[in-house]
């Protein structure tokens, strides 16, 4: 199937102007004249971290202006927004949120045009992938995002381009018109996601390595004359993968005492036999045994000592000493990771100022969700049939596989709430499009 590419544009179009609009009404209406008791100043609403980026931002600007663009870094105490929000506050010389609003405008239709792109190959159906792209336009999350001054919506951008890599079933006839786009791609997504998060660019790389071991076993069976170029193209995004892990900054971890792992261990392998899956740890290198778990650990950790107060703090007393406990855990971050919040966190007090609203908008946000959700499981099940099924499972596993890693590492469900927004949106995306194909559009051919 050809994607109508002006249509493409169209959306793109569309869902840039579409932000532009309801990220100034926001920052320059909303917060200062409806909601002025959340309001922190300059648009920004109270209690989140974009208040911090901006101060970093108008402080790095007024040093430039004074004494040079030497003074500029990308990473003011780590914070990609901050640098960037300083340099174009320095060039404009207007140092106010609403100045930054076409960059993330531009970065939300990026997203939104890989989705609905996403979503026409995954489903075989461009005229009715616009359903898919409904719950990102209309949900006050993605709003929260796109226009306050925040790292997801460069995230957001970077994971579903690397994400529509996992597309080459769809290449041209012609080598070069084949290979191109994924290049750039590639490297366009990696970029965003390393200027926000480069300790999240290795999960990136190995998600995408799961889902291109079904796209190779969808291309043996169906293109096998294709697998040529295929495998050119493959092994030129791994290139970039590999050279983007080499190139991007390493974060160190803290490690569990090596006697409290081991009686953690043991404590572990007497309780836990039953599960039969201790056995899983003897195949992974020793090395990686002790350091991914804890990994996890102290990253979950150190949410938990940075946020004490949070009131969305989820599963806050479990630990990752070995990889058994990840294992252990796995179904439960699997339900976290796309059915939270949970039904009693929807009307429970917020503790930041805005949370109780966010909560109710959470909640209505998350029926829709259950709905879709449902509906496209049995949907698929019942009356899905394509030889694409490996292809939608390759994204699909790659995209569960992103969204369970945060799960694990973030117990903060309204942090995690905002980074799941790219794998989360286009299961949802695809859910409901699913759903619509097999039972509303099957059912008007019936009636027609």
């Amino acid at each position: 199937m050809k994607i109508d590419v002006k249509s493409s544009y169209s959306i793109g179009t569309f869902a840039f102007l579409w932000a532009m609009v309801l990220g100034l009404l926001l920052q320059l209406f909303v917060l200062p004249y409806i909601f002025p008791n959340l309001h922190a100043g300059d648009g920004l609403l109270k209690g989140a971290d974009w208040v911090w980026f901006n101060q970093l931002a108008t402080e790095l600007a007024l040093d430039i202006q004074q004494n040079g663009w030497s003074l500029w870094e990308l990473r003011p105490v780590g914070q990609a927004p901050a640098g960037i929000a300083a340099a174009i506050y320095a060039i404009t010389g207007i140092s106010k949120p609403f100045i930054y609003m076409p960059l993330n405008a531009l970065l939300f239709a990026v997203a939104v045009v890989e989705l609905h792109r996403l979503i026409s190959y995954l489903t075989d159906n461009s005229s009715y992938a616009w359903i898919g792209i409904l719950p990102i336009l209309l949900f006050p999350s993605s709003l929260m995002v796109y226009g306050q001054l925040h790292k997801d919506i460069f995230s957001m951008a970077g994971i579903l381009l690397v994400l529509n890599t996992l597309l080459i079933n769809h290449i041209h006839n012609n080598w070069w018109d084949a290979i191109w786009p994924f290049i750039v791609r590639t490297v366009l997504g990696l970029l965003l996601i390393w200027i926000v998060r480069p300790y999240f660019m290795e999960v990136m790389v190995t998600a995408w390595k799961i889902g291109a071991c079904l796209l190779l076993l969808w291309l043996l069976l169906y293109r096998p004359k294709q697998m040529k170029v295929s495998l050119i193209i493959i092994a030129t995004i791994l290139i970039i993968h590999q050279y983007a892990l080499s190139s991007s900054s390493k974060q160190e971890y803290y490690a569990v005492p090596i006697q409290q792992q081991q009686q953690q261990q043991q404590q572990q392998q007497q309780q836990l036999q039953w599960l039969k899956i201790a056995w899983i740890e003897e195949l992974l290198p020793e090395s990686l045994r002790a350091s991914l778990a804890h990994q996890f650990d102290q990253v979950r950790q150190s949410f938990i000592r940075s946020y004490p107060h949070a009131g969305s703090m989820l599963d806050g007393d479990v630990r990752f000493y070995t990889i058994t406990d990840i294992l252990i855990y796995l179904p439960r971050a699997v339900q976290t990771g796309y059915l939270a919040p949970y039904p009693d966190m929807w009307f429970a007090k917020g503790v930041s100022p805005g949370a109780g609203i966010m909560r109710k908008l959470a909640g209505l946000e998350m029926l829709v969700a259950y709905v879709a959700f449902i509906a496209g499981i049995i949907g698929w099940i019942v009356k899905w049939r394509s030889k694409n099924t490996l292809i939608v499972l390759s994204v699909l596993l790659t995209s569960a596989a992103l969204l369970v890693v945060q799960t694990i590492a973030i117990p903060n469900i309204g942090t995690l709430y905002r980074m799941r927004l790219a794998p989360w949106h286009l299961t949802l995306g695809f859910s409901l499009v699913v759903a619509f194909k097999v039972f509303a559009l099957s059912r008007k051919k019936q009636l027609d």
